[in-house]
């Protein structure tokens, strides 16, 4: 089983019962909420996704990261990746905040 948790908002996975969540506590703000919200999103598609194709979803984004292709991922590769996430989700939550009609 592996977890995933924001402030007392979880979302897990079990073999025998899929992706499950619990994002009720009371001391989560908005911002969280929706955040756990579109993960869970995320996590719902790729459950339902045939064992195959999900594979190949991994496969690809491991080749992505394994920059050197040789088979491992080391700190550097690690840690480029991250920035790059974390490059798509400030750019992904400009986008959300600016107002309607304004240029990107």
């Amino acid at each position: 089983m592996s977890n995933t948790a924001i402030s007392g908002c979880a979302i897990w996975h079990s073999a025998k019962r899929g992706w499950r969540g619990n994002c009720r506590s009371p001391g989560l703000t908005a911002a969280e909420k929706t955040n756990i919200e579109r993960r869970k999103v995320y996590y719902d598609q790729l459950a339902a996704l045939p064992e195959a194709e999900r594979d190949a979803v991994y496969r690809e984004r491991f080749d992505e990261i394994d920059t050197n292709h040789d088979g491992t991922l080391d700190v550097q590769e690690r840690a480029a990746w991250r920035e790059k996430q974390r490059e798509n989700y400030r750019q992904q939550a400009a986008g959300r905040t600016q107002p309607a009609g304004a240029q990107r």
